[in-house]
């Protein structure tokens, strides 16, 4: 019997048995390779298309951020435009502008001074003035009623037959210091008693007892406003 051609098939199948063992850990050493990257899909949304617009209506448009910015930032620096000054103003409680003055303040009744008060006063006024006269006066000048000045120019109002401190009065018509009242001639018609209201950019520098002409000449260069209130009286 033959025992070559009886081993050559148990060799056979013993060099596959061993080939395939070989190659199998070759395999096994070999480093895993990485999988490939694979793509996520994209959670951004898509644009949404802009909604028609009405016919006849324009279509809106988005100002860009930076133009918004810029619009406020100039709006923030634009100078707020400053109130004009309310006008110096002058008016009585006892009396309406070109009505006629209570008999209480005249020479026919008490001879005491109405109540004043006094709006719009400059920021820059040191002093204000006050002088009241009637030229309906059968004279060539008006007639003097009242001078009064270094009235402080936080004086908002006079009180009836009363002289804020630190103020001083001039020298009238009748060639008395103070107030006097209204006494037109009788049947002369209706007199018209101007109530002046100055105020002065600089303290007065003058003595007391000045008369109407001598007080215009001391503030003609201080007077920065003016005002007046009209009373009229009768006999």
């Amino acid at each position: 019997m033959n025992t070559s051609r009886t081993h050559f098939p148990v060799l056979a199948a013993a060099l596959a048995v061993m080939l395939v063992v070989f190659c199998g850990c070759k395999k096994a050493q070999e480093p895993p390779q990485e999988a490939a990257p694979t793509e996520k899909p994209s959670l951004q949304a898509e644009p949404k298309a802009p909604e028609p617009t009405p016919a006849g209506e324009p279509a809106p448009t988005t100002q860009p951020a930076a133009d918004s910015e810029q619009e406020n930032e100039s709006m923030s620096e634009t100078p707020t435009a400053k109130e004009p000054a309310s006008p110096l103003t002058i008016a009585s409680p006892a009396f309406e502008a070109n009505g006629a003055i209570p008999r209480k303040y005249s020479r026919d009744g008490d001879n005491i001074s109405p109540p004043l008060v006094f709006a719009g006063v400059p920021e820059q006024t040191r002093e204000l003035a006050l002088i009241v006269d009637d030229p309906d006066a059968p004279r060539p000048e008006p007639w003097v009623h009242w001078v009064v000045y270094r009235i402080q120019p936080a004086t908002s109002q006079l009180a009836a037959g009363a002289l804020p401190g630190g103020a001083v009065e001039g020298l009238n018509s009748s060639g008395a210091f103070g107030y006097g009242g209204p006494a037109p001639p009788k049947g002369h018609g209706t007199h018209h008693y101007h109530f002046k209201l100055y105020a002065l950019s600089a303290p007065l520098e003058a003595p007391a007892g000045l008369d109407k002409a001598k007080l215009l000449t001391a503030m003609s260069s201080k007077i920065i406003a003016e005002a007046q209130l009209v009373g009229t009286y009768e006999r």
